[in-house]
This record gives structure tokens, sequence and C-alpha cells, in this order.
């Protein structure tokens, strides 16, 4: 709770941010702080630096700020999306992007996730259809987490699905969404206990250059 008090009163725009989201979604709203918190505990998990972690946590959180541009029966509508619906809904990510890359608060990495969170590793996500090492690590780690929470809550057009039939559908039907190293490591992240077992606290497992 500190810690969120710390960063609403240090990052006033991020959480200004979130408030126009709550005001045109509240769903996607409560996606937003699931795939925040869950995003901080699987970060930790690969033991991201504070700094990295800030930056995870915040950009999960505005993730789908450019929604609040998307009419809302579209983003409400019960069943599949029309072709043009869904060309709507994909507008989102570069929607998001131009409302926080001016605001400078919000850290280069953050927005890395804004951007990138729909994009494939095989390069047939959007917006871009980028692929492999193209993709940010915190884009890879938002492609999971934002699918994940998703497919176990309820949605609009689908009930909410048990964590291991989400995570069976993932791994087995959805081959080329995600880096698979990266989603066993969620797996384990979500399991009982640490496969590793002799994990030391100052291992780093995921590393990737600073960006300016």
């Amino acid at each position: 709770i500190s810690n969120t008090v710390s960063h609403i009163l240090e990052n006033e725009n991020t959480f200004s941010s979130l408030f126009e989201v709550v005001t045109h979604d509240y769903r996607i709203c409560t996606h937003s702080i699931n795939t925040s918190v869950i995003g901080l505990l699987f970060g930790r998990f690969l033991s991201l630096k504070p700094h990295e972690l800030n930056c995870l946590g915040t950009g999960l959180l505005l993730h789908d700020i450019g929604k609040v541009t998307v009419p809302q029966p579209v983003i409400n509508k019960r069943g599949r999306l029309t072709v043009d619906e869904f060309k709507e809904m994909k507008k989102h990510p570069k929607a998001g992007m131009e409302l926080l890359e001016h605001r400078s608060s919000v850290d280069v990495l953050s927005l890395k996730i804004v951007i990138q969170h729909h994009e494939n590793l095989n390069g047939r996500g959007y917006p871009y259809g980028i692929g492999g090492n193209d993709i940010h690590l915190f884009g890879r780690i938002a492609r999971i987490i934002d699918v994940y929470d998703a497919m176990t809550s309820n949605r609009s057009y689908a009930k909410a699905k048990r964590p291991f039939t989400v995570l069976a559908e993932m791994k087995d039907k959805m081959q080329g969404c995600f880096d698979e190293n990266l989603l066993k490591e969620f797996i384990y992240f979500l399991g009982p206990e640490d496969q590793r077992k002799k994990r030391r606290s100052g291992d780093t497992i995921y590393s990737f250059p600073s960006v300016k």
C-alpha cells in the first residue's frame, strides 16, 4: 500500500491515465491492475532490478490505455467481433502510445509494453508484425500475462477458464504467440515451488541492454 501511495504521489500522470480507463470501462481497469500485480511478482521471480520492476508494473498498468479511444459497443460486445470491429480494436496499442509518449513520467521501457503487448513471437501479431528478439523482453512478458489474465477472467464474450486449462491452451493451441522459454518460466512461477531450488538471490535470469 505504501508503495502504491508513493507511486501516486510521484507519478500523477500514471494514475490520471488509469482513471481515464476506469471511467471508460471498469473491466479494463480491473484487468490492468491484475496484469500489473502478476507482472511484478513474475518480474521478481525473474530477478529483475527495482527500476525494471517499476517500469514493468507501470507499463502493464497502462497497457490498455488506448482502449479509451475504442467505442464502448465494440469493447462490450458479446460474441465475435466483425472484421471492421476487430480493426478498431487493433488500433489500441498505437492509440495508447500516442496518449503516453509525450508524458515525461512514463519511462520508455513502460512504453514498450503499451505498443508491443499484442506482438507475437512468430511475427503475426499487431500493430507492426514484429517477431523474435525484435520484441522487447517486457513486450514478451506482457503478451503472456495479458492473455493469461484475460482467459482466467470473465469477459463480455467468454466465461473465465481455470488456470491449468488456460496454461494448457497457451502452450498447445497458441504456438508461435509466446516466447516458449519465458512461458515455461511463467508456468514454473505459478507452480507450487521453484523448480530450480538453488536459485541464488543475485541471479538475473533475463537481462537486456538499457534503453535511453
